[in-house]
Formats: structure tokens, C-alpha cells, sequence
């Protein structure tokens, strides 16, 4: 098959990023990782696409992405689904942090009340040190706010909604910017909400996948192009655009090489990875955190440490939870 027939093949690329979900969210926490880790990783010659999903915007994507599906299969019931979600996300995340934000708490803010206000991540709204849990706290509210999002982006019948789709990438764009605008930690906050922008282009995706929209890979390489372009243009002027272009050019890219590519072993590491990116999210932050200020551990040797910590417990803590989980149900 000569180049010009191949480029032309149409495959499901929005459908493949479902199918490749658990590897493209290994290759973001591997990012995190090495971003913590003090690697300035979009400025290393080949690790461009890493960079995309570096800074959580492919974590937002992905769940914006899984959120479509999710709540469908929770037949639209919100009720079920916010259950579903409190026990996915929020139960697990006060278990693995309770045992750090106590001591850590204690030390450095006000005892109880701060801890109170970590575990319920009101400590990010209103400016106390959040311990890099911003993720965590701004998932939250897009959980929440997933049903009001989904409304206006879809009808009854699952038929898309131009006006809502626009009005919503409007209104994550203007909090933003309006953000911007305020005192100093309104802006600094606007750093950290002006990724969400890409959920609900993944929530979009998402939909294309179920109607199983096909390109031609031609197009494919297209967008990415471009994509990778509007980066450039965005670098040094704003850098949650910057980051959202990158994305939206990595995710496809890494769908084409695993497609294209038999990387058994890689993907089976990523895969690895990305079943346990809230474990280790959390287990190589606030064990970093703790032993910096409780333990006075230089902040080098104890990031090293914590993130071996969080590669090697995550599986392990991730089963208890579970089993915990289970006897709650």
C-alpha cells in the first residue's frame, strides 16, 4: 500500500482515545512526575508531547472524556452518579490525605479547622497552602457542575447543542479572564481554572466517539500540525493556551503511534500507570510535603523518596480502598 492510500484511511480517532484511555492517562502522570520532579519538561528536545499532557490538562481532557460516558451509563440519574463519583474520587482522596494533613495542619495552619478545610479543599478557594491538591479541588466542582454542563451541551435526545457548547466555552474562558483581573490570588486561581477550558472539549469528544466519527489520518496529521503551531503561537503570551494546544496535539499523536506501532510493553506500563494515577497523584505529594516540613528532608532527596513511596504503594493502597469501598456499599 503506497503513502498517499494510507493517508487516507479513515480510522475512529475519537473512539481510540477511549480505547487508549488508560495509556494516555499513564503518560500524564508520568509527566507529573517528572515535572515535580524539576524536569522542565517542554523545554527537553523530545519530549514535546509529554509536555501536552503535563500540568493536568490531560488529566482534565480524559475526564471530561470519561465523565460523558459515566454518566450515561449511571442512566443519566444524578443522584447515582454523584454517589459513583464521591466514592471514586473524594472518599479515597481524605483516606490517603488524612494521615498527612493532620501532622502537617498542626504544624503549619490553624490545627483542626485547617484540617477540615484541606479535606474539604476549601483551603485552594480561599488561599490557604492546598499542598498542590488544586486538581483535586477543582475536579470536585466539575463533577457538580457535570449534569448543568451536559444539559447545555446535549439535548433530551442526545442531539448536540451548537449554542451550549459555545455558551460553555464562553463561560470557562470568561472566569478565567475576569480572574485575571482581581487581586493577586484571583489571578494566581485563574492559572489553575484556566486549564478546565479542555473538559468539556473531552466531554465533545467523547460524543464524536460514540457516534463514531472517522477521519482520514491525513486530517489527522493536519490538526496536529496545526495544533502544534497554535502552541508556539501561545508560548510566552498565555500559558494554559499554550498547554491546552499541546494536549489536543499530543493525545492524537500517541493514539496514531499506538495504532501504528506493536508496543506491548510500553503500553502495558502506561496502562500500569494510569490505573493508578489518583494513588499516585496523592502519595507523591503530601508525603513530599511532609517530610520537607515535618521531617526537615531536603526537598531533592525527598521528592526521590516520595515518589518511589507512591510508585510502590499505589496498588496496594488502591486494593484496600477498594475492599474498604465494598464493605461501605
Amino acid at each position: 500500500m503506497n503513502i498517499t492510500k494510507k493517508l487516507n484511511i479513515r480510522t475512529d480517532i475519537f473512539k481510540q482515545i477511549g480505547k487508549y484511555r488508560g495509556e494516555l492517562m499513564g503518560i500524564a502522570i508520568l509527566g507529573v512526575l517528572l515535572c515535580h520532579f524539576a524536569i522542565s519538561t517542554y523545554y527537553i528536545p523530545g519530549m514535546f508531547f509529554i509536555a501536552g499532557l503535563v500540568y493536568t490538562q490531560g488529566f482534565l481532557f480524559l475526564s471530561g472524556y470519561g465523565l460523558y460516558y459515566s454518566f450515561k451509563n449511571c442512566n443519566y440519574n444524578i443522584q447515582t452518579f454523584y454517589k459513583k463519583r464521591l466514592l471514586r474520587l473524594y472518599i479515597p482522596f481524605v483516606i490517603m490525605s488524612l494521615p498527612f494533613y493532620i501532622p502537617l495542619c498542626y504544624k503549619l495552619g490553624d490545627g483542626f479547622w485547617f484540617v477540615i478545610r484541606s479535606i474539604t479543599t476549601l483551603s485552594f478557594w480561599v488561599g490557604d497552602n492546598w499542598f498542590s491538591m488544586w486538581y483535586i479541588a477543582v475536579s470536585l466542582v466539575l463533577y457538580l457542575l457535570y449534569p448543568l454542563i451536559h444539559k447545555l451541551m446535549f439535548s433530551k435526545s442526545g442531539a448536540i447543542k451548537i449554542q451550549g457548547i459555545i455558551l460553555v466555552l464562553i463561560g470557562f474562558i470568561g472566569i478565567n479572564e475576569v480572574l485575571k483581573l482581581g487581586n493577586p490570588y484571583c489571578v494566581e486561581l485563574a492559572q489553575w481554572l484556566g486549564k478546565c477550558v479542555i473538559f468539556p472539549i473531552g466531554i465533545l469528544t467523547a460524543y464524536l466517539a460514540e457516534k463514531r466519527i472517522s477521519l482520514p489520518i491525513y486530517i489527522q496529521i493536519i490538526w496536529i500540525a496545526c495544533m502544534s503551531i497554535m502552541s508556539m503561537l501561545w508560548h510566552g503570551i498565555e500559558d494554559n493556551y499554550y498547554q491546552i494546544c499541546m494536549c489536543l496535539a499530543a493525545i492524537p499523536s500517541f493514539c496514531l503511534l499506538f495504532e501504528a506501532f506493536n508496543l506491548v510493553k510500553i503500553r502495558i506500563v502506561l496502562q500500569w500507570l494510569g490505573k493508578y494515577t489518583l494513588e499516585i497523584y496523592i502519595l507523591h505529594c503530601l508525603p513530599h510535603f511532609f517530610m520537607c516540613n515535618i521531617c526537615n528532608v531536603p526537598c531533592q532527596i525527598s521528592r526521590v523518596i516520595a515518589i518511589a513511596f507512591a510508585l510502590i504503594s499505589c496498588s496496594y493502597i488502591h486494593n484496600g480502598i477498594e475492599h474498604l469501598l465494598k464493605k461501605i456499599k
